[in-house]
């Protein structure tokens, strides 16, 4: 089953329905410019599914994204419209928001260099 994912400039990607290679793409890169830390994994921490992103906006310096996903009645006598469900709200300073983008464009061409998924570029239309 192939699905598509559209980024913020409008560029789509279609899924290829892979198998995902675990380890194998890494979002986080230490940048040069702050002090030395240590990564402490916590395992208690849940994972938090979704499949929308209602809301993005920048107020007060902080990026704000808002997630849902969509959840469908269960039962005989349940109706047939489904809800989209807050289930999380991420909120970083701008400054990370750019370190996530450009992450994130990195996975991005990681994936699609892999197979994983398939950019749908526009075309330049040149006139003649």
């Amino acid at each position: 089953m192939n699905s598509s994912i559209a980024d913020q400039n409008g560029r789509i990607y279609q899924t290829q329905n892979k198998a995902h290679i675990e380890g194998e793409f890494r979002m986080a890169q230490q940048p040069q410019d702050r002090p030395k830390t240590r990564y402490v994994e916590r395992i208690e921490i849940g994972e938090t599914f979704t499949d929308q992103v209602e809301n993005a906006a920048v107020s007060d310096g902080c990026l704000r994204i808002t997630f849902s996903t969509t959840r469908w009645p269960i039962g005989p006598d349940a109706g047939s419209v489904g809800e989209r469900v807050t289930v999380s709200r991420l909120v970083m300073p701008v400054k990370a928001a750019i370190e996530l983008h450009n992450s994130l464009t990195r996975l991005m061409a990681q994936l699609e260099q892999h197979g994983v998924v398939k950019s749908n570029k526009p075309s330049v239309l040149q006139s003649g």
